[in-house]
């Protein structure tokens, strides 16, 4: 073999190592595209059942302070009409 054939060739393979790394991190990057949209989602399931939670917090506390301003209020009635 003379020397441009041996430098043709390790072009070649050069190219061709090339091009499959290229293909590796295309295809890598492809996977972790579908990851993230996974993780996405779940986040997304997260902050509605986060935020379910809060709604329920805030409504049971609203109920929590009317019933205790009621009583409140029907003993301070009570404490009037003694009088």
């Amino acid at each position: 073999m003379t020397i441009n054939e041996v430098t043709e060739v390790l072009t070649g393979v050069g190219l061709l190592l090339t091009g499959l790394t290229s293909a590796g991190s295309l295809i890598m990057a492809w996977h972790n595209g579908r990851k993230m949209t996974r993780v996405e989602i779940k986040q997304d399931q997260q902050h509605l059942a986060t935020n379910s939670r809060l709604d329920q917090l805030i409504s049971a506390t609203q109920m929590a302070a009317r019933a205790e301003g009621m009583a409140e209020g029907l003993q301070q009635g009570r404490s009037e009409t003694k009088r």
